[in-house]
């Protein structure tokens, strides 16, 4: 689970080295950046950081939305290298 600046709940689909892929209840603009937040379940708890959004588009079922995210953050960058290599 992952949360956007306090109201956006959003679930990671995708994570790679340099960003993630997000499904959530509501639109998170592109161009944009957020401050995001991981939960306690998530390889590195509680980690969280700026990421900018590069693209939006509704999910298949079309009461979802789906986003690309940059992390912007090198410490973020870090941390998920780290925990993915282990």
């Amino acid at each position: 689970m992952v949360d956007f600046d306090s109201n956006v709940h959003a679930q990671t689909i995708d994570l790679a080295l340099g960003g993630m892929r997000v499904r959530a209840t509501k639109q998170v603009l592109s161009q944009g950046l957020v401050l995001f937040n991981f939960g306690e379940e998530f390889i590195a708890p509680l980690l969280h950081g700026f990421a900018e959004v590069c693209w939006h588009k509704t999910s298949s079922d079309n009461e979802l939305w789906e986003a690309g995210l940059s992390f912007k953050d090198q410490f973020v960058k870090a941390v998920i290298a780290v925990q993915m290599s282990t």
